[in-house]
């Protein structure tokens, strides 16, 4: 019963130890002894499951990631491969990093500006890199040259970083993924919305693979930003503290520090996520739509009269706050209610700040009274709306997600054009289309064969891994049998798909050229076939 992977109730666990018995094997424990030697194991090695009670009012369970990543350290099957560094630490915030880094026997803070050339090109004075680039006023007095220097944001090398207590300090940054499942409202097994999370240092080949995806937390009733506020509870107390480990390459305790790289989800989870309307808005990109003073999964003190800020509402101050007037009062109610009603022109719908809102709204519709009772009112209304600010920006950390939005999305849309529509109810096409993709050598892309029938009669009800393959040989299948303007844009699809699934990009800058230049040819293609 201890083992994680195996169910067993305690019937069935007494029919084992009867079989046991029966077969004069000595010393058979009870179900009891079993069930005791699993509640041991659990304390020592096990994963603790954190209650919290959500802002919504929902109760849910998060498994502690402090004890996850110690776990991780631990396995001599897993902790080899982890790097503790993404290949472009530009993508971590400095102030996620390890504190110091020593290269070639010489430390280096975050922040401290470090030597790295001396130029004659530069006629300004010295200059600082960062993020983005800034000069610093006034020149070298003894020489023309000018120092360029750089801040350094690099964290974990091979020769080890120093920091408490002269331990080795790590980075762990982590890919964190939340989906639903597909649920029935009629059954048991009904929609849930759950978190897991990887190692974003793994390498490719390893990220995937069972043992080292990390469930966190799961629920029926919690939406995925309430149980989000649980995670970053956790994530913010890790990244202060740190995580102590015993750490099995290096064989002595190391302090680790977690972080999330990027969220990833799938469109319309990143749309909740990022407090997106959907991809029915106007505005379909949720990172261009959503900006940062709109981004706050919070309300209350934080998102109320100081973040929402309005032209009406009451000035900030940083003297101690006067009591809030009636007036005030109702000025601060109207500014969160006229945020419901943004939604058509700015494409921002907070599901979860909806709720508050709601509730602000009802309960300022509903008082009855005088000016005192009414304030009495909203005030106790307010004491119960959350003050945390969730610090994962899902605008900046989650990426293009392109299963649904490539091959789901206009891969399919043009397939079921070409069957439905171009070819529709000519037996002769389909049946030569059908043929050559029964007949094409798709050896070359790691496949035995195509179902040619399939791919054609059932065009609307294929998976992502179906329009990959026919992506690569449409082109080749489609010759003849639809419009020059309709195979054009199928040309420059396949061009650009190989562009989009590298597992591994050697030189980042070329290649966003290139396929920038693919995209646009195939935007101009289909633009020429459809506008």
């Amino acid at each position: 019963m201890h083992l994680p992977r195996s169910v067993f109730s305690e019937r069935q666990i007494d029919i084992l130890l009867w079989l046991l018995q029966v077969n004069n094997v000595d010393n058979v424990p009870s179900v009891k002894s079993v069930k005791l030697i699993k509640d041991t194991i659990q304390q020592l090695c096990g994963i603790r499951s954190i209650p919290y009670d959500g802002a919504l009012g929902h109760k849910y369970y998060v498994n502690s990631l402090p004890d996850i990543i110690q776990q991780e350290m631990m396995n001599p099957r897993v902790r080899p491969l982890l790097h503790f560094y993404p290949e472009d630490t530009g993508e971590l915030d400095p102030e996620l990093l390890t504190p110091v880094v020593r290269l070639h026997n010489q430390d280096f803070f975050v922040f401290e500006p470090a030597l790295l050339s001396i130029t004659r090109e530069l006629d300004c004075g010295w200059v600082v890199e960062d993020f983005h680039s800034f000069e610093v006023s006034g020149k070298r007095s003894s020489s023309k040259q000018h120092l360029v220097y750089r801040v350094h944001t690099q964290s974990m090398v091979t020769d080890g970083v120093f920091g408490h207590h002269g331990a080795r300090v790590f980075v762990m940054p982590l890919w964190l993924y939340c989906d639903d499942t597909s649920g029935n409202l009629l059954k048991k097994w009904n929609k849930h919305n759950s978190f897991l999370f990887t190692a974003a240092g793994l390498p490719r080949a390893d990220i995937h693979q069972e043992y080292n995806v990390h469930f966190l937390c799961t629920s029926n009733l919690a939406p995925p930003l309430e149980m989000l506020d649980g995670i970053v509870d956790q994530l913010e107390e890790s990244w202060k503290q740190g995580i102590w480990a015993w750490d099995c390459v290096h064989e002595e305790y190391v302090h680790v520090i977690p972080s999330v790289l990027a969220l990833l989800v799938d469109n319309p989870m990143q749309s909740e996520m990022a407090c997106h309307i959907g991809l029915m808005g106007k505005y379909f990109c949720c990172i261009s739509a959503a900006q940062p003073e709109d981004t706050d999964h919070s309300v209350g003190e934080a998102s109320g009269s100081e973040s929402d800020a309005h032209a009406d509402a009451p000035p900030k101050s940083t003297r101690k706050r006067a009591k809030e007037t009636m007036e005030e009062m109702v000025i601060w109610v109207k500014c969160m209610v006229d945020r419901r009603t943004a939604k058509t022109s700015t494409g921002i719908k907070d599901t979860f700040l909806d709720s508050f809102l709601n509730r602000l709204a009802e309960s300022h519709c509903k008082i009855r009274g005088g000016n005192r009772a009414k304030q009495a009112a909203l005030n106790r209304v307010k004491e119960t709306l959350p003050k945390i600010v969730t610090s994962i920006d899902p605008h900046t950390d989650a990426p293009v997600e392109i299963l649904h939005t490539v091959l789901l999305g206009f891969i399919k849309y043009l397939w079921c054009d070409v069957v439905s529509v171009r070819i529709g109810k000519d037996k002769l096409k389909c049946e030569l289309l059908e043929t050559s993709l029964s007949s094409v050598d798709v050896s070359g892309l790691g496949l035995s064969h195509l179902a040619g029938h399939t791919l054609v009669q059932y065009a609307g009800s294929l998976v992502g891994r179906d329009f990959c393959a026919i992506a690569q040989v449409a082109l080749f299948m489609l010759h003849d049998l639809v419009p020059m303007e309709c195979y054009d844009t199928w040309v420059a699809l396949s061009n650009m798909i190989p562009l989009i699934w590298q597992p591994k990009i050697e030189n980042s800058m070329e290649h966003l050229c290139n396929l920038m230049t693919s995209i646009n040819n195939f935007l101009a293609c289909t633009a020429r076939w459809t506008p």
